[in-house]
């Protein structure tokens, strides 16, 4: 009985796409770009390796090497950029270093 009611949740999981903004589902890099078409697992990489710059801090969470992914934070993070957006886009609004000093 109980297996058939979790099928059924499931089921109808599925036919919504914008269950990411219903409830927080906590994802790893390749369950998440398994799931959303956009961004790429590269892309995704890279937003995690610029995650402060980017403004994506809030939507990963870090145990130990693994990085794992709010995707309803995530997109929530898109919709507040997409609100501000200018012409650049995303890589845009980060902040990067002058050139020709060291920052290292």
């Amino acid at each position: 009985m109980q297996s058939t009611v979790v099928k059924e949740t499931c089921a109808k999981g599925d036919e919504k796409r914008n269950d990411h903004f219903e409830s927080p589902q906590i994802l790893t890099v390749r369950q998440f770009c398994a799931r959303f078409p956009w961004p790429s697992e590269s892309a995704m990489r890279s937003y995690i390796y610029r995650a402060k710059e980017l403004g994506f801090s809030e939507a990963f969470i870090r145990v130990n090497r693994r990085v794992l992914i709010n995707s309803r934070k995530f997109f929530e993070i898109i919709d507040q950029h997409q609100s501000r957006s200018n012409p650049g886009g995303l890589y845009e609004t980060a902040q990067y270093p002058e050139k020709g000093k060291n920052h290292f």
